[in-house]
């Protein structure tokens, strides 16, 4: 099989699940891993479409590379599946509280912004989560046997992120051939395929 191939096998058996688990009971990790199928989705469909573009794989690789860590987590310890869902009050909050900040001190008027805040903050209070702190990669990497990867995976795709010395000094030596391009492709193939495989393991396991 090609790349395109391997990868629009996992999308077409990614969406399929999500269609699939979308109408099941609502529970916190039903919604979760519906959210996560989709955002899979999402990541593998541009990823297709941008195929040789090396910026654009390498995001997609290490986005891919996070949902599965992160899947695997939430699925495997409850307490994590409930700070996963804090998450999202502690990642609002952050972005609000910036534009807060930014907007006072060019005197602008910033009633809607904390109006928003205090009912983020009356919902998070009347529900059973708590306002945490995104997960730390690396440490997930590792409790879950993947640290080099992490490494190698990070390394790499983060220098082909950000413009890095190496991206904007010696960008026609890292296209050259499209050696790198090769690794990236190898990278992604390989966790869209974990991911995959395990959220289909989810849904074979799966008492709905």
């Amino acid at each position: 099989m090609t790349n395109l191939d391997n990868l629009n096998l996992c999308l077409n058996q990614i969406n399929a699940l999500a269609n699939k688990t979308k109408p099941y009971q609502h529970t916190t990790f039903n919604q979760a891993f519906y959210s996560i199928l989709r955002a899979s989705a999402v990541e593998l469909d541009d990823l297709i479409s941008k195929i040789d573009d090396l910026t654009a794989c390498s995001l997609h690789t290490r986005n891919i590379f996070e949902l599965y860590l992160i899947l695997r987590h939430i699925y495997e310890d409850e307490e994590a599946l409930n700070c996963w869902v804090g998450q999202s009050h502690k990642d609002s909050t952050d972005i609000n509280k910036g534009f807060v900040t930014l907007f006072q001190s060019n005197g602008l008027d910033t009633s809607i912004l904390e109006n928003m805040q205090q009912l983020k903050d009356k919902a998070l209070e009347e529900s059973n989560y708590e306002s945490k702190s995104p997960f730390q990669v690396r440490n997930l990497a590792d409790k879950y046997g993947y640290l080099n990867d992490y490494l190698a995976v990070y390394k790499l795709c983060s220098k082909l992120i950000h413009p890095s010395s190496l991206k904007i000094n010696l960008y026609n030596e890292i296209s050259k051939e499209n050696n790198y391009l090769k690794i990236v492709h190898k990278i992604v193939i390989h966790f869209s395929i974990k991911l995959t495989e395990f959220a289909l393991n989810i849904e074979n396991n799966s008492q709905y």
